[in-house]
């Protein structure tokens, strides 16, 4: 940025950034101060003094809030509606919250990770392409453990020469190929407090959706087994008749079976009465040849 003159002295300008609206431009500068401007008039409005200098500003636009690093090792949060600091994040302290890290040989000048986290694009120095990292935490078990300094690899950048150079940009995203020791669980603090599993995101969340997943299992193994019993067969038209039942079974056949054994029904009972017929007369004529 090129240095401006202000009452007698130069400030020069190390970040500018721009509402949503574009109604207000804030410019700061190396001394820490923070300058609005409006957008259509270019009038300056009351400044914003922090006590220590400023090296560079990033704005979250959807919230209008302004990150300022500032040579202090703290960064200020600034909220652009009341143009006051609402929050000061200074070092970090908690080194044990450190759970993976690779160092390249080039210097990183920009960063940032997709909306799901699942990739990170970085810019290096003396070098014009973008980068991709896949995060090992979508396709594989991470186990989360604190490490030191010493600890952290190094790896090359991925490569840009095309499928040959497929394995070696596989084995750079490698961080520790040595074994890593078995975590073993720490104590707990009390019986009734709960341990979180290490299992990845995409396990642990399809138990939100069992009982989807159990439908889903018996309704195929169903339209699995019709399937294999071929498909359901036509209804039968009206006027003929059907069984009662699951399989579809036309009555026509059983009406001609009951009337053929009706009708053999009704020849024995004839040929009965005729035997009984018979029969009286034998009797007769065997009592008139008794008699005589």
């Amino acid at each position: 940025m090129r240095a401006r003159r202000v009452g007698g002295r130069e400030r020069s300008v190390v970040g500018l950034a721009t509402d949503a609206l574009n109604q207000w431009l804030v410019a700061c500068t190396l001394d820490g101060t923070l300058n609005f401007y409006d957008f259509r008039t270019a009038v300056c409005e009351p400044t914003l003094v922090l006590p220590s200098t400023a090296t560079g500003v990033v704005l979250q636009r959807e919230g209008g809030l302004l990150a300022v690093v500032c040579d202090d090792l703290v960064v200020r949060v600034v909220d652009l509606e009341t143009r006051k600091v609402v929050r000061e994040m200074g070092v970090l302290t908690g080194f044990e919250l450190l759970i993976d890290a690779f160092k390249t040989s080039s210097v990183a000048t920009s960063l940032s990770f997709s909306p799901t986290n699942d990739f990170l694009a970085t810019s290096h120095i003396d070098s014009l392409g973008v980068f991709p990292w896949a995060n090992r935490a979508q396709y594989a078990d991470i186990m989360f453990k604190g490490i030191q300094d010493d600890e952290i690899a190094e790896v090359s950048l991925p490569s840009v020469q095309g499928t040959s150079e497929e394995e070696e940009a596989l084995a750079a995203l490698k961080v520790n190929d040595s074994p890593t020791d078995a975590f073993s669980t720490p104590p707990q603090l009390d019986s009734e407090l709960i341990t979180l599993t290490l299992l990845p995101r995409s396990r642990w969340q399809t138990l939100l959706n069992l009982e989807v997943i159990q439908f889903s299992v018996v309704f195929s193994i169903v339209a699995t087994k019709q399937t294999e019993r071929g498909a359901a067969p036509e209804h039968a038209p009206f006027f003929l008749p059907t069984l009662p039942g699951v399989e579809t079974r036309f009555a026509i056949d059983t009406e001609k079976k009951e009337k053929e054994a009706a009708a053999a029904r009704a020849s024995s009972r004839r040929l009965q009465k005729k035997g009984d017929v018979e029969s009286v007369f034998y009797e007769k004529m065997a009592a008139c040849c008794g008699a005589r």
